[in-house]
């Protein structure tokens, strides 16, 4: 059970910091309104809500479509990691790093 409400608690803070790293690049992007965004990138008025109010977060591919859209680091996007905007050479050689 305290493995469980830790968890809880850690997905509660990821997807609270998400929708004010989401609103932030949203506020400094080319979009004007949510709706222009949202339109770019194909994805219903539910849907961002449910980002925006942490019910749910974006997949892999839908943080890397908004990050590119948006102007902003994937990385920084979905977890906090590095810049805002940095060119997501992070995240690309995480992706192509032999192990």
């Amino acid at each position: 059970m305290l493995v469980a409400g830790r968890r809880a608690r850690i997905q509660d803070r990821a997807h609270r910091l998400l929708d004010q790293r989401l609103r932030e690049a949203i506020e400094s992007s080319r979009f004007a309104y949510h709706k222009d965004f949202r339109e770019a990138a194909a994805i219903s008025d539910g849907t961002l809500k449910n980002w925006m109010n942490g019910t749910f977060m974006p997949g892999i591919y839908d943080l890397r479509h908004i990050s590119t859209l948006l102007g902003v680091d994937m990385l920084w996007l979905g977890f906090g990691v590095g810049d805002i905007h940095s060119d997501n050479t992070s995240f690309r050689q995480l992706l192509t790093r032999n192990h």
